[in-house]
């Protein structure tokens, strides 16, 4: 989890009213494995957010429904670590050298990600191709 996201689970979590509930809440989403935000995994990461939006109501970024698309074709494709996480250094670098924007995916604009979803699926679609 980048600083950033940290911060913006924080700002969740006090919405939501769970301060006291912090360290319970990421030890459950990280399948027991840590009690810091910081350690968190992107799905972790996306799953916590995800239930902290919906408990307070809060509808999800569109920018973040591009990122999930991204990571999905990623597994596609086989980005993937051993435990099954997408290979985010992989994705990363791939971004930064076969894409114009030549940045990580956390740092992509609403209309950079809109781009990528379209560069990545044209990358799937060669990959199903070579199958």
């Amino acid at each position: 989890m980048t600083p950033k996201q940290v911060k913006m689970v924080r700002i969740l979590i006090g919405k939501a009213k769970l301060e006291k509930q912090k360290e319970d809440l990421v030890w459950s989403f990280s399948d027991e494995r840590t009690i810091h935000l910081s350690e968190l995994t992107q799905a972790e990461t996306e799953s916590i957010v995800a239930y902290l939006r919906n408990l307070t109501g809060q509808t999800a970024n569109p920018s973040d429904k591009m990122r999930r698309k991204i990571l999905s074709i990623a597994h596609e494709l086989q980005w993937e670590l051993i435990d099954g996480r997408v290979n985010m250094e992989r994705l990363n670098s791939w971004l930064i050298k076969s894409t114009p924007q030549k940045k990580p995916l956390d740092e992509l604009s609403y209309q950079e990600l809109a781009q990528v979803v379209s560069q990545i699926e044209i990358v799937y679609k060669k990959f199903l191709k070579g199958i």
